[in-house]
């Protein structure tokens, strides 16, 4: 079995990364590494990541990718009514991103346990996941 080992490196002056060194090891001992500065990649699209943990309780993270741009990143009940704005129609550089939502509606009222709906909107594009709030009872 194989391993993949990469190291990237954050440019300080935006959203792009570069490719330091990238390694594979085949667990003999032997390894083979390549190391080399490749051009700087920024994400050309959107991308609305599923939700980490889902099912949650109390909180979760939701992840993103976008190419720049006004962004609004919203919660919603089944019925299509809005919880909780979380980015209101931000303006973002290109980049990767994540925030975490602690199940509280935009009042900061505890949503109840059910289905909620996570909508990314960028220019000519909207995509949601679902996602599921499960209270635990003590």
């Amino acid at each position: 079995l194989a391993r993949l080992h990469f190291q990237v490196h954050r440019n300080a002056a935006g959203p792009a990364f570069t490719l330091e060194r990238a390694s594979v090891a085949d667990g003999s001992g032997a390894s083979i590494a390549l190391s080399s500065r490749m051009k700087s990649v920024h994400p050309e699209g959107y991308v609305l990541w599923p939700n980490r943990p889902n099912p949650f309780n109390a909180s979760t993270w939701m992840s993103f990718t976008v190419p720049g741009g006004p962004v609004e990143l919203t919660v919603h009940n089944l019925t299509g009514q809005s919880i909780r704005r979380l980015l209101p129609g931000t303006d973002l550089a290109a980049g990767h991103y994540q925030l975490q939502w602690d199940g509280r509606d935009d009042r900061g009222r505890i949503v109840a346990t059910g289905v909620y709906l996570v909508s990314l909107r960028g220019r000519e594009y909207i995509r949601s996941r679902k996602m599921t709030l499960l209270k635990y009872l003590k």
